[in-house]
């Protein structure tokens, strides 16, 4: 998995199975780190990492995919 930063400061990871093309249109999930106090469940960092876990997971679970995700 690899990780940019973007202009505006969004962090996107990318990951490439070696069964995907790597030209193909991304599979893509997304949260957010909120500042605002009473936000909701997935505001904040259970959000991002759930993300991160998914992604974790897949990884495990030897599918082949198609596209990066």
């Amino acid at each position: 998995m690899t990780s940019a930063l973007t202009q505006v400061g969004n962090i996107v990871g990318r990951w490439v199975p070696e069964s995907a093309d790597p030209t193909a249109p991304a599979v893509a999930c997304g949260s957010h780190i909120d500042s605002v106090p009473e936000g909701g469940i997935f505001d904040g960092v259970l959000g991002v990492y759930s993300g991160l876990e998914a992604v974790r997971a897949l990884q495990e679970s030897g599918i082949e995919f198609d596209r990066p995700i």
